[in-house]
């Protein structure tokens, strides 16, 4: 066996290996596959936030929350958290779940009322890793 090291590899190169993954994957749950989702919050024809996620069987992985900076704490992630909850059950989900580097972040999803789930300090440097999760 020869191993070769590729350092920021191609889509083409990464792809063997990400398919591989996922057939064993698949066969592990059924087949069923992921269903991704996107939310988009506009103002005057520009997003000024929005949501990215996937549901796969009863669970909502809340992949990215964003909100243009200059409209932060103002209540626009909250709204689009809304609409990503109620899309979740509608879905069937029993749960949301994420994870998150960002301490503002972690503060938003607790009023929320998410349950931190695990904390992997030193994740990163000088980062924690926060595994959040929600039962809607």
């Amino acid at each position: 066996m020869m191993i070769t090291t590729i350092e920021d590899p191609t889509a083409e190169e990464s792809k063997p290996i990400e398919d591989g993954v996922l057939e064993y994957g698949l066969s592990q749950v059924g087949g069923v596959m992921p269903t991704k989702w996107a939310f988009h919050a506009t103002s005057e024809n520009k997003i000024i936030g929005g949501a990215t996620g996937r549901v796969h069987l009863s669970q909502f992985y809340l992949d990215n929350l964003w909100v243009l900076e200059s409209l932060r704490s103002r209540g626009y992630g909250t709204a689009i958290h809304e609409v990503v909850v109620a899309r979740a059950q509608l879905c069937g989900c029993k749960r949301i779940q994420l994870n998150t580097l960002n301490e503002k972040a972690v503060a938003l999803y607790t009023r929320l009322d998410y349950e931190n789930i695990a904390t992997v300090h030193g994740y990163a440097d000088g980062f924690t890793l926060y595994y959040m999760a929600k039962e809607i």
